[in-house]
């Protein structure tokens, strides 16, 4: 079309998104310690993209492209290889921010999600695959707010047509002006689906990143200060407690280790998810009612219970 061999009035083609602003983006080279099938500790390799947001280093990603890290190599786009600082994450929205030494970095300008319409034209730049380094894929906004599962609590997300592959996460996704409205984070992979690709509204980001520059953590977000793991078998469903923080909510109540976490305000819940979800409706200081069951592994015995705590705030 017209639109693609020569921009209107304050539009950029897709070869002029590319060449002023694929420098802005970087590559993500995660290596996380894991155990392997044979109880070996070795390091595992996972890669993504990240845009620069300001010319000092600081670097906007996704929480599951840096997840579990122990050391973070960040790639410009000139070659040049950085280690990079992890300064926060929230893992609910999948938003994380890195930083790197040095100055005069090329950075990106953040635009306004909000005002996008479907069928605005976009494009994605990233690494998808982790080896196809700096991609273009442009597309079109099919939808906006989708809600998306992402093995934890819904993200709001804009569903768009370009190309998102693996490696891609992370990446910035632009509109016409030369603006971050997005970054990309998802992608249902399956061979029967072509063109379905998500990214996080960038206003959606923004508040965390302010949060996350401020005070390392995102205020206002609940917990209840426990560890655990879903349970879907032998008819049962829900979350086990398998640890409860000398700070938790939990700790002055009659829920003990094991007891596992059936229904919140009486809604069941079927595992992290959904626990997860149920808490982010509400607010730090709100009061909830969990419903417990506990089993007693030497008699057989079931006892189910409810307890009600105050949620706190948290600062992971």
């Amino acid at each position: 079309s017209a639109a693609r061999v020569a921009s209107t009035a304050g539009e950029l083609t897709p070869t002029q998104l590319y060449e002023r602003y694929a420098p802005c983006v970087v590559g993500v080279l995660n290596l996380s310690a894991v155990t392997d099938l044979y109880g070996k500790d070795t390091m595992q390799a996972s890669t993504g993209s990240g845009v620069l947001l300001t010319g000092d280093g600081e670097i906007l990603t996704n929480y599951h492209v840096v997840k579990d890290c122990t050391q973070l190599t960040v790639t410009l786009y000139d070659g040049t290889e950085h280690t990079a600082k992890l300064l926060g994450y929230e893992e609910d929205s999948d938003i994380a921010l890195l930083k790197i030494d040095g100055s005069g970095y090329r950075h990106a300008r953040l635009g306004d999600s909000d005002r996008l319409r479907i069928g605005t034209e976009v494009a994605a730049i990233g690494n998808p695959l982790g080896d196809l380094d700096y991609s273009l894929n442009v597309g079109y906004i099919s939808a906006k707010d989708r809600d998306v599962d992402l093995d934890g609590p819904s993200i709001r997300m804009m569903q768009l047509d370009a190309a998102i592959n693996p490696g891609n996460s992370g990446g910035p996704l632009i509109n016409n002006q030369g603006q971050v409205i997005g970054i990309n984070s998802a992608k249902i992979a399956s061979t029967d689906v072509e063109g379905l690709g998500f990214s996080v509204p960038i206003n959606e980001a923004k508040t965390v990143i302010d949060d996350l520059t401020k005070y390392g953590y995102v205020k206002g977000r609940v917990q209840l200060g426990i560890t655990g793991y879903s349970v879907n078998s032998n008819g049962y469903h829900g979350f086990v407690i398998q640890s409860i923080n000398d700070d938790s909510v939990l700790k002055s109540t009659r829920a003990a280790v094991g007891d596992l976490i059936t229904a919140v305000d009486g809604t069941d819940i079927s595992g992290y998810s959904d626990l997860r979800a149920a808490l982010a409706k509400h607010a730090v200081g709100d009061e909830v009612q969990l419903s417990l069951l506990r089993l007693d592994n030497r008699t057989g015995e079931k006892t189910t219970f409810t307890v009600t705590c105050k949620l706190a705030e948290s600062k992971n």
